[in-house]
């Protein structure tokens, strides 16, 4: 999956995106809430469903798109 990622966000527009994008801030200190999805494997999701067309529902089952997470369209 890893070659996926790298072929979708290639380094170029990886050092662009993390240019404008914050740092993440840990919320829970003390380790608490669901682990945080990479932001470069979110970018490259984004990325894939902006190139094919591919709406939310069409996604594979990952981590960061789970049943009952809020949709882009709820943000």
């Amino acid at each position: 999956m890893t070659g996926l990622i790298e072929r979708l966000v290639p380094e170029e527009l990886w050092v662009v995106f993390r240019g404008v994008v914050p740092e993440k801030v840990v919320i829970h200190p003390e380790g608490g809430g669901r682990r945080r999805a990479g932001d470069r494997e979110v970018l490259a999701a984004v990325v894939f469903g902006a190139t094919t067309g591919c709406t939310l529902r069409q996604f594979p089952p990952v981590p960061f798109l789970r049943r009952g997470s809020p949709r882009p369209a709820d943000l």
